[in-house]
């Protein structure tokens, strides 16, 4: 998960692996049984379906991230992260040519 962002930076939380069953009221009663909800919503994109939760504090979205991910509802695990929100342009890397390969054993020596 990396580190936590410091408290006055991010309280909000990008939930995956949401079940079909699972709305925007039934996620924020279950991220709002750990603290304040300032909102809660479900949006879907051509990624999948995606979950934000915004708290009202640092700690009850911390104490909420270390709860609930991994966590099974209604048959689908849950994913949750602090939410990094985008800063701005990317770089144009459609020049670039690299290739990142991983899991290679100890016999490959050479490149």
């Amino acid at each position: 998960l990396g580190p936590a962002p410091k408290p006055f930076q991010n309280k909000t939380l990008h939930v995956t692996g949401i079940s079909p069953m699972v709305d925007e009221t039934l996620l924020g009663e279950i991220f709002g049984a750990f603290g304040e909800l300032i909102s809660c919503r479900i949006t879907q994109d051509a990624a999948g379906v995606h979950g934000y939760c915004d708290f009202a504090d640092y700690q009850s979205a911390s104490t909420a991230l270390a709860a609930l991910n991994g966590r099974e509802v209604l048959g689908s695990q849950l994913g949750v992260a602090w939410h990094v929100q985008n800063s701005g342009q990317k770089e144009d890397t459609t020049g670039h040519i690299t290739v990142f390969v991983g899991n290679i054993g100890d016999a490959i020596d050479e490149y």
